[in-house]
């Protein structure tokens, strides 16, 4: 009897350890959905609505400049290759960098869109892959949709994350949170394999732990929220200021001198 006692004891410990995880990694979600929902918007407005114009301004240049250096490399290699820039070919290089823009474009947005949850590039999943992710979400689905169990809190703080890392395929992010909200439905008869799955259980949860703790200090170690409470430093405010207009002087002198080398391109 001592002995069914003490392994009871154990059993409960580790289910207490397990919520306790259970509850910090709830905590680091409801902090990661404020960042980025809530504190990252809030940041950007109160930015642009300083520095806007200057970064917009500095932006569109920074573009007018790659465009140029890119047609100047492609005239220079013609040149070099002892051909005849005709006008013909001046219109196809042209052409060629307008395409390679709107490429690195709509690679560049791709690649924000998924900023969050895709740390990685997307692969082809194999089908087998696929499947398991169906298989989980269907899970999720029936734990936590509202017409099956009402809108409950953890429908309203997860249901977004769940579709994000459907869309994304992102089997690891739908294991987390599968493991997260969906408890394990039955347990064995035998006392050490139910102690196994707890300890293993355990080690999954403080393993996601400190990733999520680790993908919050990235994200607050970058911008915008390091500049939180610069924004409010009427000091830092204007030498930002200073150094935005400074890279703005810096980049339109450079379009001039390479919109001249893109007219004469001979004299270089």
């Amino acid at each position: 009897m001592e002995y069914i006692h003490k392994d009871n004891q154990i059993i409960s410990e580790l289910k207490a350890r397990v919520n306790m995880c259970k509850n910090e990694l709830e905590k680091l979600l409801e902090e990661l959905d404020y960042l980025i929902n809530i504190l990252h918007p809030r940041i950007m407005l109160l930015y642009n609505n300083i520095f806007g114009n200057l970064e917009n301004e500095y932006q569109k240049k920074q573009k007018i400049a790659a465009e140029l250096n890119r047609k100047i490399e492609l005239l220079s290699n013609q040149l070099n290759n002892g051909e005849e820039l005709t006008d013909d070919k001046i219109q196809f290089i042209d052409s060629v960098v307008r395409n390679e823009i709107i490429r690195n474009e709509n690679h560049r947005n791709s690649f924000l869109n998924n900023r969050y949850f895709n740390t990685r590039s997307k692969i082809k999943y194999e089908e087998h892959t696929k499947n398991e992710i169906s298989v989980i979400y269907r899970k999720l689905i029936k734990r936590l949709h509202p017409d099956i169990n009402g809108e409950s809190q953890k429908f309203i703080k997860y249901w977004n994350d769940i579709q994000q890392a459907y869309r994304n395929n992102n089997l690891q992010r739908m294991k987390f949170l599968f493991h997260l909200l969906c408890p394990e439905e039955k347990n064995s008869e035998n006392i050490r394999i139910n102690e196994e799955k707890l300890r293993n259980e355990i080690r999954r949860l403080e393993l996601n732990i400190v990733i999520e703790q680790h993908r919050m200090e990235f994200m607050k170690n970058k911008e915008p929220y390091i500049f939180q409470d610069k924004l409010n430093d009427k000091f830092w405010v204007t030498i930002r200021k200073l150094k935005l207009q400074k890279q703005i002087f810096d980049i339109n002198r450079h379009i001039r001198r390479k919109y001249y080398e893109y007219q004469h391109p001979q004299d270089n």
